[in-house]
């Protein structure tokens, strides 16, 4: 598939450059009994024509220089790498015994990520959304608590990478100058 997609950015140039090759050509014949017949209105006109189509050659042609498709190749690549790294989905708390019915959920729009997080600490609840980006295996979010436990701030970052086995998400928080482990196990596929 990725062979017909370079085949089709070729053969698209070709024809349009082939196309625009004999416009020129015909339009230099044009041009040339314009000359001949001392008409000079057609021959500014023809002038005019030769140079607007000639850029456009000329910029088609560089811009099929510079093409390059290894966004396409890599989007495909990418696609299928991700589904073995999938991050979206539903992940289970597994910091320590304080922390209990710690659901998160990630989801993932390109490099964007959004998750929302619902935890139980020695049985107060506690709700937290965020937005961050992924960058390989590892997302950092921005966290805004919205169900807060006295004591605890606001605000804060989480930084998860996948674990090899992709089973894990296992980091730390960073919130009013505290650090600590999280870490989450996958639930479902």
């Amino acid at each position: 598939m990725i062979h017909i997609v370079k085949a089709d950015i070729f053969c698209t140039y070709f024809i349009l450059n082939a196309v625009v090759f004999f416009n020129i050509l015909g339009t230099l014949v044009l041009i040339n009994a314009a000359f001949l017949l001392n008409n000079y209105e057609a021959q500014a006109y023809m002038v005019k024509a030769v140079l607007f189509t000639l850029s456009f050659f000329i910029l088609s042609v560089s811009l099929y220089s510079d093409a390059n498709d290894s966004a396409v190749l890599n989007g495909f690549e990418g696609e299928a790498k991700n589904a073995q790294r999938r991050i979206s989905g539903l992940w289970h708390d597994v910091n320590n015994s304080n922390f209990k019915n710690g659901h998160l959920i990630v989801s993932q729009h390109g490099k964007q990520v959004f998750t929302a997080h619902y935890l139980e600490f020695k049985g107060i609840p506690f709700v937290e959304h965020g937005t961050g980006v992924r960058e390989l295996d590892t997302i950092t979010v921005n966290v805004q608590v919205t169900q807060q436990i006295p004591g605890w701030t606001t605000t804060g970052i989480h930084t998860l990478t996948l674990s090899a086995d992709g089973q894990y998400l296992e980091g730390e928080y960073l919130s009013g100058g505290e650090k600590g482990p999280l870490k989450f196990k996958k639930a479902g596929k």
